[in-house]
């Protein structure tokens, strides 16, 4: 971990490490400084555009995965927010799909648990799985984002949110939808 000022502390700690261009600048750290200790020996990587690795070293797979998410990212967001994997805003439901790779610290597990609240919040329902779970037993996520998507269909004015950075998911609905019997738990 590098030491540098608070915020940008707080961001390299929150995202292992790594900081996009945009947040560097928030963080007062000027454009000079951030060519300098990108270039080769340096002690920074540029993994992606706009992407940087604040330390030595090759970066691990989950700051490879995570430089994706930051890249694609729009530069001012943070991609980390309050914006699920998917989001379908005409019934205010949202899906989190949470992975033990970035959940893998206390820290990174207690940002996501913040995030969802601040959905929640908002009134955005949220349905959770985990990538072997979707894998696995499809039906079950699906047969869950049914019955979710049939409760915010029910409300007046759903609440908004935006997916980040990615494309909105086909899941329709037979209308109207009524859960059976046996899809009641």
């Amino acid at each position: 971990m590098i030491t540098c000022p608070g915020s940008l502390a707080r961001i390299a700690q929150r995202q292992l490490n790594m900081a996009t261009y945009h947040q560097l600048k928030q963080a007062g750290v000027p454009a000079r400084t951030i060519s300098g200790r990108s270039r080769r020996g340096g002690p920074w990587q540029r993994l992606l555009p706009r992407v940087y690795l604040l330390q030595t070293g090759p970066p691990d797979t989950r700051q490879q995965a995570l430089s994706a998410v930051l890249y694609a990212a729009h530069p001012a967001a943070d991609p980390l927010s309050a914006s699920p994997d998917a989001y379908w805003p005409e019934e205010g439901v949202a899906l989190e799909i949470d992975s033990v790779e970035y959940h893998y610290t206390r820290d990174a597990w207690q940002a996501t648990l913040l995030r969802r609240l601040r959905l929640e919040s908002r009134g955005v329902l949220v349905v959770s799985t985990t990538p072997g779970i979707l894998r696995d037993r499809p039906a079950d996520v699906i047969a869950a984002l049914r019955a979710v998507l049939a409760l915010g269909a029910a409300r007046r004015t759903p609440p908004t949110a935006t997916a980040r950075g990615h494309a909105q998911l086909e899941l329709p609905l037979p209308p109207p939808y009524a859960p059976k019997a046996r899809d009641t738990v």
